[in-house]
């Protein structure tokens, strides 16, 4: 049998030398979380402790896809932003630390009640769910081109318990989305470099 110190150890040289050290150990601690909903102190006082064939195999199964460049977000389906742990898959991005600030400027500028909020490009929704959520009673609308996004955006509204209109639209053809006025338009779309392109 493996104790868990042992299939950290090994785990964590198998990481490093793409990750380094410093990631590789965020990494496992988020692997562990996830796997076995074991925190920081509980793996230290575990590592002693043997783990199961079936968390070993688990555990390598997720490296391996991290070997290959996958996110981990992806792999476990979720992230935590904002202070708030939102779906993620494939069909939309990661949300980035920088748009947590964007949501702060935006919260913090704009304190008065029923203020109309259009987010274009929502992706995962993580924008509009957020001022959803931090702003005084708003009315937010959210649109992505992508039906599979809705979806994630859909599922991150429920989950924090608030109301977004979500709907299917062109940021490039938004005529008949703007049937209001709004307040507020954000967007934080893609950034694609112009070498890129073709290859979406």
């Amino acid at each position: 049998m493996t104790t868990l110190k042992q299939l950290l150890d090994a785990s964590r040289s198998r990481l490093t030398p793409v990750y380094g050290g410093s990631e590789a150990s965020w990494l496992l601690r988020i692997i562990m979380e996830h796997i076995k909903g074991w925190n920081q102190v509980e793996l230290l006082m575990r590592a002693d402790k043997e783990v199961s064939d079936f968390t070993v195999t688990r555990v390598n199964e997720v490296i391996d896809r991290l070997l290959v460049y996958e996110p981990i977000q992806y792999i476990f389906g979720d992230t935590y932003w904002h202070g708030m742990t939102l779906k993620v898959s494939p069909a939309v991005l990661i949300p980035r630390p920088e748009t947590e600030e964007l949501v702060d400027i935006i919260t913090k500028d704009n304190p008065q009640p029923d203020l109309k909020v259009l987010d274009v490009c929502t992706g995962s929704g993580c924008i509009a769910v957020a001022l959803a959520k931090f702003m005084n009673f708003p009315e937010v609308t959210a649109i992505d081109i992508s039906d599979r996004a809705i979806a994630v955006a859909k599922e991150n509204a429920a989950l924090q318990k608030v109301k977004v209109d979500f709907q299917t639209a062109d940021a490039l053809d938004l005529g008949a989305a703007l049937t209001a006025k709004y307040d507020i338009i954000i967007s934080n779309p893609p950034y694609v470099m112009d070498k890129e392109k073709s290859a979406m």
